[in-house]
C-alpha cells in the first residue's frame, strides 16, 4: 500500500495543477472577451470582420498585425498593442475617436505622413478600430 500512496499524491499534484490552469485560462479568456467588449463599445464596430477590411484595403502589406495571418508588413509600424498605447502617429491622444479618425483620413491629420487615405468606408474604419482597440 506505501508504494501506491506516492502515484496518488503525484496523481492529485497533477490533477490540482491542471484545475489551477483551468482556472488561470478561463480567466484570460474572460478578460479577453471583456477586452473585446470594450473596443466594440467605443468604436461602434465589429472587430470579427476587421480582417477582411485590412486585406481588402491593403493594410497587411506595411503593417504586422497580430492574429491575422499573413500580416507581416514592414513598411509602417506594427500594430501591436495599440489599446496600450499613448498616441497614434506620435500626434494625438490614443482614444477611439482618434484612431476612427487616423483610420478614415491620415492625410488630413498628418499630411505627407507615410500612411495613405485607403478609401475605408465609416464601417470598416469602426471595425478594424475595434479590433485594433481589442489589442492590449
Amino acid at each position: 500500500m506505501t508504494r501506491r500512496r506516492p502515484w496518488i499524491a503525484a496523481v492529485a499534484g497533477l490533477a490540482a495543477l491542471a484545475a489551477l490552469i483551468g482556472v488561470e485560462a478561463a480567466q484570460s479568456l474572460l478578460e479577453e472577451h471583456r477586452t473585446v467588449e470594450k473596443a466594440r463599445n467605443m468604436t461602434g464596430g465589429d472587430p470579427g470582420r476587421a480582417a477582411d477590411a485590412m486585406r481588402r484595403l491593403g493594410c497587411l502589406s506595411c503593417h504586422d498585425v497580430p492574429g491575422i495571418a499573413g500580416a507581416q508588413g514592414r513598411v509602417g509600424p506594427p500594430l501591436t498593442h495599440m489599446a496600450s498605447r499613448t498616441y497614434i502617429a506620435g500626434v494625438m491622444p490614443n482614444t477611439a475617436e482618434n484612431l476612427i479618425l487616423w483610420i478614415r483620413w491620415p492625410q488630413g491629420i498628418l499630411p505627407n505622413s507615410g500612411m495613405p487615405n485607403m478609401g475605408a468606408s465609416e464601417a470598416e474604419t469602426r471595425d478594424i478600430a475595434a479590433y485594433l482597440l481589442s489589442l492590449q
